[in-house]
C-alpha cells in the first residue's frame, strides 16, 4: 500500500511541475506626437507566424493593432512580427511597444518612428 501511495504522490508531483508548452502573450502599444502628447497609435500591424493578423479595421488608416491585447495558448516557436510606419503627409508618431510573455518583458521598443521586429516565443 505504501508503494502505491508513493507512486501516486510522485506522479502527482511530476504532473504539477511539468513545463507549460503554451504561453500568455500581452502587448502594450502607445504613441506620442511631436509635442510629446500621448495619442492613439496608428499604422501598426502585428502578425503571428506571417499569417494571422492581430489587427482591427480602421476607416482612415486601414488596419491597426489594438493598443493593448492579450493572447492565450501561444505555442513555443511562434513568431510575432511587429511593423509600424508613417504614411506620407501624416504627422509622425513615436511609438513604444512592450511585449510580455507570461508576465515577463521579452521585447521593448521605446519611442521609435518605425519598428520592424520579429519576436520569437521561447
Amino acid at each position: 500500500m505504501k508503494k502505491l501511495l508513493l507512486i501516486l504522490l510522485s506522479i502527482t508531483l511530476f504532473s504539477c511541475s511539468k513545463a507549460s508548452s503554451t504561453h500568455r502573450l500581452r502587448v502594450v502599444t502607445f504613441a506620442m506626437d511631436n509635442e510629446y502628447r500621448y495619442v492613439s497609435p496608428n499604422n501598426v500591424a502585428m502578425y503571428l507566424n506571417h499569417t494571422t493578423c492581430i489587427c482591427f479595421p480602421d476607416s482612415i488608416y486601414g488596419y491597426n493593432t489594438n493598443p493593448t491585447f492579450e493572447l492565450d495558448n501561444i505555442e513555443e516557436g511562434t513568431e510575432l512580427h511587429i511593423v509600424t510606419f508613417t504614411n506620407a503627409g501624416e504627422q509622425p508618431q513615436y511609438k513604444t511597444i512592450v511585449v510580455y510573455l507570461d508576465g515577463k518583458v521579452i521585447y521593448n521598443s521605446y519611442n521609435k518612428l518605425t519598428i520592424d521586429a520579429i519576436v520569437t516565443i521561447h
